[in-house]
């Protein structure tokens, strides 16, 4: 716990950090909103240095933030099903966006740990905001996973299209990860299955 703590709080201090300067520029954003995979960051850097669990990162711009809001939620798939109810998915939603660059994550504790501790937070030059789901883990001991990200470059967001963006995985199978060509290959290859994904809708 106090290791996320401090990871918390690096996460505070980068929201009160001075404005990065692509918010004094005239950002060309197609369509409502944009998505990039950053694949260097601090607080990246600062959980490697903690022996944290995966972390991934993005930064998300707005053609007009005020009248746009952000939905953010991790989807949960056990031997190749979505878990039912709250258990299947971990969902907030950014409706007050302010600013037309903000940056949205997703962390993890410790995925072999009894409790599995799933964060979604974010954070701009101003402020920040975590979201935490805990519940009891459902990965094996003794089997392998991997993590990725599941864009490579910059992508348009268009309103009420479902965006996978990243992926945490464990093999049904002790020895090796099966490779995929599709997320459906990927979610049926494996024993769990967490995806993050990304929509955009106007207010």
């Amino acid at each position: 716990m106090r290791k996320y703590l401090l990871l918390l709080l690096l996460i505070s201090l980068m929201a009160c950090s001075p404005e990065d300067s692509t918010e004094e520029k005239d950002m060309k954003v197609d369509g409502l909103a944009t998505v990039e995979a950053l694949k260097e960051f601090d607080t990246k850097k600062a959980a490697e240095r903690l022996a944290l669990g995966p972390i991934f990162e993005f930064d998300v711009k707005f053609q007009d933030p005020n009248d746009t809001k952000l939905e953010v939620w991790l989807d949960i798939y056990k031997d190749g099903e979505r878990l039912n109810g709250k258990m299947g998915q971990v969902r907030t939603e950014f409706v007050d966006i302010k600013r037309k660059s903000e940056h949205i994550g997703w962390s993890m504790m410790d995925p072999l740990a009894d409790t599995l501790d799933l964060r979604l937070y974010s954070y701009n030059a101003k402020e920040s905001g975590t979201y935490t789901s805990q519940r009891e883990t459902m990965l094996k001991s003794g089997y392998p996973t991997s993590h990725k990200y599941l864009i490579d470059s910059n992508i348009n967001l268009k309103p009420g299209k479902e965006y996978p963006v990243a992926a945490f995985y464990q093999s049904n199978s002790k020895n090796t990860i099966r490779g995929y060509n599709t997320l459906d290959q990927l979610i049926k290859n494996n024993h769990v299955v967490i995806l993050m994904k990304v929509k955009v809708e106007e207010k």
